[in-house]
């Protein structure tokens, strides 16, 4: 995910946030809507955490090693703290770990609601989350974004 690549991912979701505040909308659509911005939310710290990543490798690595790195992220997703902690943490366990501890608390249980709620949603399961709760998540994901790429830069 290139950084031209993030901001379109984050315009798409302001905009279904935006869209989501108009009073037109029943209930359902309302519901649909709640439910497509958790996958973008999702999707954009799965595609953050891998460029994050490989940004980091190619500054420090070989080409050969990038290429390796690059191909594994191919398999990274569902971004748990957890994940994405130990993936990052494969490369600078320090910038990990003051990581781990800005999130504690509030920002880990937004992330955990997101991935939980986009497996939920994948898998054709209920899922009750409104848009009140995808700001908030949202708002805490963007959070979390920019400390990553503040420790990885």
């Amino acid at each position: 995910m290139s950084i031209k690549d993030k901001t379109r991912l984050e315009s798409a979701i302001d905009s279904v946030l935006l869209d989501s505040e108009s009073s037109e909308h029943s209930i359902k659509t309302s519901s649909h809507l709640a439910q497509l911005a958790t996958v973008w939310v999702s999707a954009y710290l799965e595609s953050t955490c891998r460029r994050v990543m490989l940004d980091y490798t190619r500054r420090r690595a070989d080409k050969s090693i990038v290429n390796y790195v690059s191909h594994t992220l191919r398999h990274f997703g569902n971004p748990r703290m957890g994940k994405m902690l130990d993936l990052l943490g494969s490369v600078n366990q320090d910038a990990a770990d003051q990581l781990r501890t800005f999130a504690e608390g509030q920002i880990e249980a937004s992330i955990r609601s997101i991935v939980s709620n986009r497996n939920n949603i994948a898998h054709g399961r209920s899922t009750q989350i409104t848009m009140v709760q995808v700001k908030l998540y949202y708002s805490d994901a963007r959070r979390l974004v920019r400390k990553m790429e503040e420790l990885f830069d």
